[in-house]
């Protein structure tokens, strides 16, 4: 997460710099779109954005993100009998798609001379989880895939910043909501219980979790238009 606070310190300077031509931010009639990069708790993803001007101070958008969750499986282990690291047969492999509608609101327009704009922004949508079985077979994994779906929620802040007269570059930082009906990706591990080696069961030793909530950072950069 810390890198992404280096490059907003680098887009502050940039912003600087750029803010001493005539560009302006506050085109009632631009229309943005582009890539988003995002950092949760759980993990980081990608995907894309669309955004418009609904007057001065106010516009809508809606992006797409598909989340790649981590967990403490996730990282190779030393096998001291080959001498090398290996990954891990039950690392996690839950990920998540989520489409949000959102609105921004445009903070200290008339104050604010350069091409940088702080902003208050909500959203909300649909959040699809994808919860294939932590096995190594690629082929079962999908024939036995689940699915599952949720809202997600999300307030928070941030700044706009035009790069140049065509790129846009928005950071931002909040708090998202997610919560599913059950919980996903047990860990699920083989033991012989108290009757013997001849009593061979499965016990989850972790039920899994059902709520995603936690704090969320991220940078879109798009294209005028």
């Amino acid at each position: 997460m810390r890198k992404y606070f280096v490059v907003f310190i680098l887009l502050i300077l940039s912003a600087n710099v750029f803010g001493r031509n005539n560009i302006t931010i506050d085109d009632s009639h631009a229309k943005y779109s582009g890539f988003s990069l995002t950092q949760v708790v759980n993990g980081s993803g990608f995907g894309g954005y669309f955004e418009k001007f609904v007057g001065k101070t106010s516009r809508i958008g809606i992006e797409a993100i598909f989340i790649m969750n981590k967990g403490e499986n996730d990282y190779p282990v030393y096998n001291y009998y080959l001498g090398q690291f290996v990954e891990r047969n039950d690392k996690k492999r839950l990920n998540f798609l989520k489409l949000t509608g959102y609105y921004k609101k445009m903070l200290f327009t008339n104050q604010i001379a350069n091409n940088f704009r702080p902003f208050l922004s909500a959203g909300a949508g649909p959040v699809i989880a994808f919860d294939p079985p932590n096995i190594p077979d690629f082929v079962e994994r999908f024939k036995n895939i689940k699915v599952y779906y949720t809202y997600r929620g999300t307030f928070g802040c941030g700044v706009d910043f035009l790069y140049g007269p065509q790129t846009a570059i928005s950071f931002y930082a909040g708090y998202e909501y997610i919560k599913f009906a059950n919980n996903m990706d047990p860990d699920e591990r083989k033991y012989y219980d108290e009757n013997g080696y001849d009593s061979y069961r499965q016990k989850y030793w972790d039920s899994g979790k059902k709520n995603f909530s936690g704090m969320v950072v991220g940078i879109n950069i798009g294209k005028k238009f």
